[in-house]
């Protein structure tokens, strides 16, 4: 793998004979990204219990996100479980 293609004035070499990443060939502007807050909400419930001596358990759940800045997006998310032991 080469960063640097021969015969550009940017080739460094070491005394190994490797190539090096210059700041020219670096573009920061992809990492520049705006600031993000978002706040979550969750709630759950539960239940444990037994149907003919088989243990049980059942849980739903939701959250939601909302934000305070248009860089995130709002989502809800809801959930369930279901667990037989046997």
């Amino acid at each position: 793998f080469s960063a640097v293609k021969k015969g550009e004035s940017s080739e460094k070499t070491a005394s190994s004979n490797r190539r090096y990443i210059t700041a020219d060939m670096l573009d920061l502007t992809t990492a520049e990204n705006p600031a993000q807050l978002g706040v979550h909400g969750f709630v759950g419930a539960g239940y444990n219990g037994h149907v003919e001596k088989v243990p049980f358990v059942f849980g739903v759940g939701a959250q939601y996100e909302y934000n305070v800045t248009n860089a995130t997006p709002a989502s809800i998310t809801l959930w369930s479980k279901l667990s037989l032991s046997f």
